[in-house]
């Protein structure tokens, strides 16, 4: 990579039309990757959920009668929550979300009720998760899910090319403004939330660049407006999801609520349960939808009263 100047040599006083479709490309789900996880778990997953078409998802606050009915007939709850962009509005840096007051006691509450199993899964570490989220009655799957306990271990041969690959990567917010890196320890995230079209173009170019060698163990995942490098062992929140139902009753209703593209196998994993996509898309395999982390808290403040 060049210099500075070099690499923003196009676009950073002003964005072309040209550069804010570009950009648009960049969202999750656009981006190619590696090695795309549960392509065959999808395409093999049984009944699915339909992809939004015409009006797209029902508005899950005004179907609440129809949700409340399901929960109503179920013996048993699980319920999977993704955290940024569902729990907690995004921030420029990761660093900055925080639990809007009053959000932790309600996932406790929930939690509490005899029968009912709270889970966030999400691409932050667990431990992370944990500090925003004390309460011992709330379980955690980080890293996309593969992350479920505090003894996961990778390979040396992975810990020494995510070593030269955060060094390399760690050249790219003095080249790249806007762009920040996310140094998760078992895996590293570039985050272009706050760099222009032209940036973020370049950007993408340095990672898969910087990644191109380490393909045979590392891929890289598209989440909301950031890459994230992970092992070949985190095969994502569709698997996870699956796996954590395989061991759960079978008369449990499966509800998972999310925001990003990382979340869409989770959402088929549901199958016969209820998913919710949060936020704007295209399309999604969620049957229902809400607006914002403010409509999950409305959401989750009536699940919890019907528990009662």
């Amino acid at each position: 990579m060049g210099t500075t100047r070099e690499f923003l040599n196009e676009g950073t006083a002003g964005e072309t039309e040209a550069e804010l479709t570009e950009l648009r490309s960049l969202r999750p789900g656009r981006l190619r990757t590696e090695a795309p996880i549960e392509e065959a778990e999808i395409k093999t997953a049984g009944v699915r959920e339909p992809a939004s078409r015409g009006k797209g998802p029902a508005d899950a606050i005004e179907s609440w009668e129809e949700i409340e009915r399901r929960v109503q007939q179920a013996k048993n709850v699980q319920l999977y929550l993704d955290f940024d962009g569902t729990l907690v509005a995004y921030q420029p840096r990761p660093d900055q979300v925080r639990l809007e007051p009053g959000m932790e006691e309600l996932l406790g509450a929930i939690a509490d009720h005899p029968g009912v199993t709270v889970t966030i899964v999400s691409g932050r570490r667990r431990a992370v998760l944990m500090r925003h989220i004390q309460n011992p009655a709330v379980k955690f799957m980080g890293l996309y899910g593969w992350e479920d306990s505090d003894a996961k271990h990778l390979p040396a041969r992975r810990e020494r090319e995510l070593g030269i690959l955060r060094k390399k990567l760690s050249e790219l917010p003095s080249q790249a403004p806007g762009v920040v890196i996310e140094d998760k320890g078992l895996s590293v995230a570039v985050h272009f939330r706050d760099a222009t079209p032209a940036v973020a173009r370049r950007a993408r170019a340095f990672v898969d660049k910087a990644a191109a060698g380490f393909r045979r163990d590392l891929q890289t995942l598209e989440t909301h407006k950031a890459w994230d490098i992970v092992p070949r062992e985190v095969r994502g929140k569709g698997a996870a999801v699956r796996q954590a139902l395989r061991r759960a009753k079978k008369s449990s209703l499966a509800i998972y609520i999310g925001d990003d593209t990382t979340d869409e196998p989770a959402f088929e994993a549901t199958r016969g349960g209820i998913a919710i996509r949060v936020g704007e898309f295209e399309r999604t395999h969620a049957r229902y939808r809400l607006r914002d982390p403010e409509e999950v808290r409305d959401f989750l403040a009536r699940l919890e009263a019907k528990l009662r």
